[in-house]
């Protein structure tokens, strides 16, 4: 049984402060997520600190995926705190779908992308690169520096002129 909420608390569940409080926080959780959130109290009974993501079930059947944090306090009390990450899981979610358009045109159009960090020798390459390269896309690409054994020596001039100039102006670069 819930003893006090705030005005967010009623907000998110959209009820009442009353209402609110004459329903435990298992009124609002879905049943696939039951026993994680079992799990997750009984970890924070023994010391722990908990924060784990979930949906709860408003009274209208809307759901709202939410950020549960929660931990015991030195008198014994429960504070749970609860944060709706529906904003965010619509992001992630459109972010994904961003991210597989993108390798699909990738791939109809054969074209590759990588991204490398100036401290790391392993870049990181798109699955088209894995198949321009003709490399095993499983595993990592392969060092910046045994690139230019995959280039003819025109080519891997081309290249190299074309990487110095993107670091020294910060300007990305296209090569063929």
């Amino acid at each position: 049984q819930c003893q006090t909420a705030n005005e967010a608390a009623c907000h998110l569940f959209g009820e009442d402060h009353a209402s609110l409080l004459a329903t435990s926080f298992f009124d609002w959780v879905l049943p696939p997520d039951i026993d994680r959130v079992h799990r997750a109290l009984n970890s924070v009974l023994h010391g722990g600190t908990e924060r784990l993501e979930l949906m709860l079930r408003k009274r209208s059947g809307q759901q709202v995926p939410v950020e549960l944090s929660t931990n015991v306090l030195p008198e014994g009390q429960w504070l749970m705190s609860l944060r709706d990450i529906s904003q965010r899981k619509d992001t992630e979610e459109a972010l994904l779908q961003v991210r597989s358009e993108l390798l699909e045109a990738q791939r109809l159009g054969k074209i590759g992308s990588w991204k490398w960090a100036r401290n790391q020798d392993r870049p990181q390459w798109s699955p088209e690169m894995y198949r321009i390269y003709a490399q095993d896309p499983s595993k990592p690409a392969p060092p910046v520096s045994e690139l230019e054994n995959m280039y003819t020596p025109s080519s891997r001039q081309a290249r190299e002129l074309a990487l110095m100039t993107a670091l020294q102006t910060g300007q990305p670069y296209e090569a063929e």
